[in-house]
């Protein structure tokens, strides 16, 4: 067999092969060359042709979700000031933005309380899940970040942008390993580690929250127990503490949900409605 096969001009799949012995110079027989690679065509009645048709799902998503930040970031980062206009009878000031922060805390809240409603065994895991995971509890709180950046918020930028990531880097470990074929899949310890090194982070931004009102106090300080509660259930294995967690998840995902609209309804109407307990100010 030639070191480089000749390519058909019918592809689809790309595999890397298990050779009994290496080419010259590239490392002692029995080894897994990635340089030697055969492409072939494989009819979509076969399985790997649909899990070839899913990876190209994936990858045209993985395109769209990236286009679709890009394209916020460009706007969302550009220097634009209002001046004073009128539009519909309200006069819009010179430089005021919107508050993001209930965007992000929905998107947070909402996501989460969905994922442990299934943590808790109440459904399994699916689709609807995966997508609040890409667009609300992902991309929403990702623009919503920018928009914090925008106000000069550097907790608020890097809470709603860390955890966007977060969801999408969750939901793209759960993609692959249905999706992606030979890929490396992460045992259950492994993720342990995962949620254990974002409680690790979420502590310490709980720190950030003192001086602020009490109810981002519990939700940061709910969170950082969740992710422990996570990580331990996946280190040792407990169904119990797995259920116990999706249940302080779901607190933990009200609460957030509970400060968004509270900040939302506090600006409609001028005053406080909900109580988040608010600093005392001096």
């Amino acid at each position: 067999m030639p070191f480089f096969p000749k390519l058909s001009s019918h592809t689809s799949i790309i595999r890397v092969l298990r050779v009994p012995r290496s080419p010259p110079g590239l490392g002692p027989p029995g080894v897994l060359s990635f340089n030697l690679i055969r492409i072939n065509r494989i009819p979509y009645r076969d399985i790997d042709g649909a899990l070839a048709s899913l990876n190209m799902r994936l990858y045209y998503l993985l395109r769209f979700v990236s286009v679709i930040c890009l394209l916020y970031f460009n706007a969302m980062l550009s220097r634009h000031r209002f001046s004073h206009t009128t539009r519909n009878g309200v006069t819009m000031e010179q430089g005021k933005l919107a508050n993001p922060a209930p965007l992000g805390l929905m998107g947070f809240g909402m996501t989460t309380v969905l994922l442990n409603i299934h943590n808790a065994g109440y459904f399994p895991i699916g689709s609807m899940i995966l997508s609040m995971g890409i667009f609300y509890g992902g991309i929403a709180q990702i623009i919503a970040g920018v928009l914090e950046y925008k106000k000069g918020n550097t907790f608020g930028l890097t809470a709603f942008v860390s955890y966007g990531f977060f969801w999408l880097s969750l939901v793209f470990i759960l993609l692959m390993k249905v999706f992606v074929k030979d890929v490396l899949v992460d045992s259950e310890v492994y993720m342990g580690w995962y949620l254990f090194i974002w409680g690790v982070f979420t502590f310490f931004m709980w720190f950030g929250t003192f001086g602020k009102n009490k109810a981002i106090q519990f939700v940061f300080l709910s969170l950082t127990i969740l992710f422990v509660l996570l990580a331990l259930r996946d280190w040792i294995g407990s169904g119990v503490v797995g259920t116990v967690a999706g249940y302080e998840g779901i607190l933990c995902g009200a609460s957030a949900i509970y400060l968004a609209m509270a900040e939302v309804l506090s600006e409609a109407f001028g005053r406080e409605v909900l109580p988040i307990g608010s600093p005392k100010k001096k």
